[in-house]
């Protein structure tokens, strides 16, 4: 198989088949913004504009968890400067994937 047949391929991904990634192994960083992005959009769809951003960020929270993604929300993210650890209030809005791999700042 060459390179022009697997981005081929890729093309005909359909964004809406998100669900085929909902089960079986860990998945990549690529599957998991990929998910990310079409509960965003779907949400988008469904709610429109004009939410507060705590509105938007349950009802992602909810779809992400529905497809099976590890998620937590309002993580706090501590600021490491020359290897001490301070406390800055950083909080992630969204944090997905077991091991953290993607971070979703609702907007």
């Amino acid at each position: 198989m060459n390179e022009h047949t697997t981005t081929k391929q890729n093309a005909e991904f359909k964004r809406s088949d998100s669900n085929a990634f909902a089960t079986g192994a860990a998945k990549t960083e690529n599957e998991i913004a990929t998910l990310i992005l079409d509960c965003a959009l779907e949400l988008h769809r469904k709610l429109g504009p004009g939410l507060l951003e705590s509105a938007y960020e349950a009802s992602l929270m909810h779809l992400l968890l529905k497809k099976g993604l590890y998620a937590e929300h309002q993580k706090a993210l501590p600021l490491v400067y020359e290897e001490v650890k301070l406390d800055a209030g950083y909080r992630v809005d969204i944090l997905v994937g077991e091991e953290g791999n993607c971070r979703s700042e609702i907007r």
